[in-house]
């Protein structure tokens, strides 16, 4: 599936808009705790991360969750943070009130 320019800055505008609304949910698997000890930082600043994240920064998707195939589609980044680059998995889960919710599910070192 190919993706149009127009789309990921879509969607990281939709990022924008839940990280504003502090609507957010981070998935504490270990390897996302252990990146945020590596440099010494909070979720919250996992979320600055994200919203930073620029056209430039889009690796792949939307791909269905290996694990819940009916769910939302998963996007992947991949930016550079203090000098090492940085695996960003996240989905935009559109609520019932018209609202969204950005879940950041993998947020670590790239492998």
């Amino acid at each position: 599936m190919v993706v149009s320019r127009k789309e990921v800055e879509e969607l990281l505008s939709q990022a924008r808009e839940a990280i504003d609304n502090n609507n957010v949910g981070f998935i504490k698997r270990s390897k996302n705790v252990n990146t945020l000890t590596h440099f010494g930082i909070l979720e919250e600043d996992a979320f600055d991360v994200v919203y930073g994240l620029q056209y430039n920064d889009y690796w792949h998707g939307p791909d269905p969750d290996r694990d819940n195939p009916l769910g939302e589609p998963l996007w992947f980044f991949k930016c550079s943070y203090q000098r090492e680059t940085i695996y960003i998995k996240f989905f935009i889960r559109y609520l019932e009130n018209g609202e969204l919710r950005l879940v950041l599910f993998s947020f670590h070192l790239d492998e």
